[in-house]
């Protein structure tokens, strides 16, 4: 929105607290657009004029429910939606996805003694008042908790038990989770402290899978690629695995619930219409440019030829194979430690090796 981001840099003092605290971010490029943007980026590009019109990338996006690999390989059949839809695989759901359980709710619901006695879960209770309330996970203190809960009771709830299904929160990402499980008829239900979506916040899904990892516990949850986090399990038994649902299909994706709808109080509009119930699209990533990028690149020039930034950004293409060599160099998975080499680096070494592309 502030169309030309030299003007944030040069008033940002980071030795200034309140400059500091002000700072808004600020980019003339973004990289990864989705489909979910396309009102916003409408609105930027035909009516507030702010950026060039968008164009692809190279780079496939696509969106899903995802289980890691030792789930699959536990139950093949709930790779597709033939395992997950209908009553006679509700027992089945409820039973082999439990309920992801915070520190907190650990130490002071399922503990005998508020974590004060260190074990194999937990090596303390979570600081009060503090963000470790909401932790799923902490390497070396916390490794998670998956729990049976009433929404698992298929004895005392044998037509209502439900698995749990980990979902995105409100705003950002589109999902609509709650509308494919309804009308699929997939015993599945997240459970995340936000209002109506019961979603929960992106920290709190990598921590879910990372407890899921340590505990050899099953979980299915919604995620994204590409992404880094999802290629640092690559190759290992929690590798992320795609759930494969009905393709989607021009009618389903017009009729899948808005974001608005997704999180609001009326439960009609958050599970809207039967004909919404697909799998999520593959999406052509959309790189965004600020209209006055090229003005920027060549104003005041005092050499004898332009500033080739806006040329190179304009020109860049990337396919999602070349993002996962450069993923490689990046992130390694080392005997289930993951090693993450400078980043810089590994987009260099790229280049250089690919000067040609």
């Amino acid at each position: 929105y502030h169309k030309d981001c030299r003007n944030i840099i040069q008033n940002y003092n980071i030795s200034d607290n309140n400059t500091y605290n002000e700072y808004i971010s600020c980019a003339h490029v973004s990289l990864e657009a989705w489909d979910s943007q396309y009102e916003l980026l409408n609105v930027l590009y035909k009516d507030e004029n702010i950026i060039e019109k968008p164009t692809p990338i190279g780079l496939l996006g696509s969106s899903g429910w995802y289980l890691p690999k030792f789930t699959g390989e536990y139950d093949p059949t709930i790779v597709t939606s033939f395992g997950l839809i209908g009553e006679k695989n509700r027992h089945k759901l409820a039973s082999m996805f439990l309920r992801p359980t915070t520190w907190y709710e650990y130490c002071y619901e399922i503990s005998i003694n508020n974590c004060t006695i260190p074990n194999h879960i937990a090596q303390r209770p979570p600081y009060n008042n503090s963000t470790e309330y909401n932790r799923m996970f902490v390497d070396g203190i916390y490794t998670g908790y998956f729990r049976n809960t009433s929404d698992n009771d298929c004895v005392s709830y044998p037509n209502n038990c439900t698995g749990h299904i980990a979902d995105w929160p409100c705003g950002g990402f589109h999902s609509f989770v709650e509308q494919q499980t309804y009308h699929m008829n997939i015993a599945l239900r997240s459970n995340g402290n936000e209002s109506y979506s019961n979603g929960y916040q992106h920290s709190q899904l990598k921590e879910m899978w990372q407890a899921a990892n340590a505990t050899n516990n099953h979980i299915i949850m919604m995620w994204w690629e590409p992404d880094s986090f999802m290629k640092s399990y690559s190759g290992t038994s929690a590798a992320f695995t795609k759930i494969t649902l009905p393709s989607a299909t021009q009618e389903c994706i017009e009729n899948v619930v808005s974001p608005i709808d997704r999180c609001s109080s009326d439960m009609n509009k958050r599970i809207g219409s039967s004909k919404g119930s697909c799998d999520y699209p593959v999406e052509a990533l959309q790189k965004i440019i600020i209209k006055n990028l090229i003005d920027i690149c060549t104003h005041n020039s005092q050499i004898a030829y332009n500033n080739p930034a806006y040329d190179v950004i304009k020109n860049f293409q990337l396919s999602s194979l070349q993002l996962g060599v450069m993923f490689n160099n990046w992130i390694v998975n080392y005997n289930n430690t993951i090693i993450r080499n400078d980043p810089r680096i590994a987009v260099c070494d790229w280049v250089i090796n690919n000067f040609d592309i």
